[in-house]
């Protein structure tokens, strides 16, 4: 049998408020899991059952809102969500 210090004890309390802390957060990030999320043409247009080519060009005029990483198109999840 092992013993117990007493200083380990007393951090105990602080231990299981950092872990539950942690736990509120992910909990937090799950309830939300299209957050942030980026999507590319393939699975925007599969989202919003548009083609490709369709999709590209509502980008393009505005009508669709995308973000621009170098010459390729994403999506927020989020965004198109509230266009379905």
């Amino acid at each position: 049998m092992s013993t117990v210090d007493l200083s380990e004890l007393a951090a105990l309390p602080g231990l299981v408020q950092r872990l539950q802390a942690q736990v509120n957060d992910l909990e937090a990030k799950l309830a939300r899991p299209d957050d942030g999320q980026l999507l590319d043409v393939q699975g925007a247009a599969d989202l919003l059952q548009l083609s490709r080519s369709a999709l590209r060009q509502a980008a393009y005029r505005g009508t669709i809102p995308c973000v621009r990483i170098g010459r390729r198109l994403r999506f927020r999840r989020s965004e198109l969500m509230k266009l379905r």
